[in-house]
């Protein structure tokens, strides 16, 4: 089965057959591997130290068949407009069912010219993808409430109102369906108490202990590489309230088999929450390729 490959520049998405008729692609599979090790000064070989991936340089090769050189030019005018090197660009594979896009940017773009047989012009056009792995475009999320254990009382006044406090402590299990780990966004939505977030199998946590959420604010929590931010709702950097024996760098979601199934189980607690409490998990799906 072929699969469908389009460009998607700045939220507009395009085939490649648009472009041009595609000859071959290379780049897309697994994702380049750099191995981490180290030796001793009397040490036969190495001992390894896992592993990290490098960027992705993906190709593709188009074939230009036009029957005026006018024409010709034109093509190649359009071809450039969607390779500019300032534009946000994804390709996204799909294969029967299976989606995955990955994230790129232009990193050159080779429109030869040969006077004899300028009718049928090859060209390649190369990009660089920082993080070197796909995704599924759908994200998921998995959202913890409130718990048992409340000790919330109504007040018969003439406003009803509720008095007392009550608490999250919950265990759930998150399932990663893709082949590779993914760090995730977090919402923690007040009010709410000393909020910790705990990976129960990495032994990760987020601690901010001695912090108070307060009811219609919350605390958005970008895990990504590159990002690494906790602001609030209008935008101030919380940072410093993080307990500074969290895992901020590195506390994310791991696949199969790193974790059997993908299945990463997450216990989230804190104190003096109302049914407005919430802590909520997105992410995207990651694989190493296509």
């Amino acid at each position: 089965m072929a699969a469908n490959i389009s460009i998607i520049v700045d939220g507009v998405e395009t085939p490649l057959s648009t472009i041009g008729r595609l000859k071959g692609h290379e780049g897309w599979g697994m994702a380049p591997i750099r191995r981490l090790s180290e030796a001793g000064p009397l040490q036969d070989g190495s001992t390894d130290r896992g592993y990290r991936l490098d960027p992705r340089i993906g190709k593709f090769v188009f074939k230009l068949d036009e029957t005026e050189l006018e024409d010709m030019y034109v093509q190649r005018a359009a071809i450039q407009n969607y390779f500019l090197p300032i534009s946000t660009l994804q390709v996204k594979f799909v294969v029967g069912l299976i989606t995955k896009v990955i994230d790129c940017k232009t990193m050159d773009l080779d429109l030869p010219w040969d006077v004899e047989k300028w009718a049928a012009q090859n060209f390649v056009v190369s990009l660089r993808c920082n993080d070197p792995t796909f995704y599924d475009p759908v994200g998921k999320s998995k959202v913890f409430v409130i718990g048992g254990g409340g000790n919330m009382m109504e007040v018969p006044t003439v406003i009803p109102m509720t008095v007392g406090a009550s608490t999250i402590d919950v265990y759930e299990t998150i399932t990663i369906l893709g082949n590779y780990k993914t760090y995730p966004h977090i919402r923690i939505t007040g009010p709410i108490t000393d909020p910790v977030i705990t990976h129960m199998r990495l032994i990760k946590k987020l601690d901010f202990t001695g912090i108070t959420i307060a009811a219609g604010n919350y605390y958005d929590i970008d895990l990504r590489y590159g990002y690494k931010t906790i602001v609030d709702s209008t935008g101030v950097n919380k940072l410093s309230e993080l307990t500074a024996d969290s895992d901020l760098t590195t506390f994310y979601l791991a696949a199969h088999p790193e974790l059997s199934h993908g299945i990463n189980p997450i216990h989230v607690t804190g104190t003096a929450c109302t049914l407005a409490t919430g802590v909520e998990f997105t992410w995207f799906d990651h694989f190493t390729g296509i």
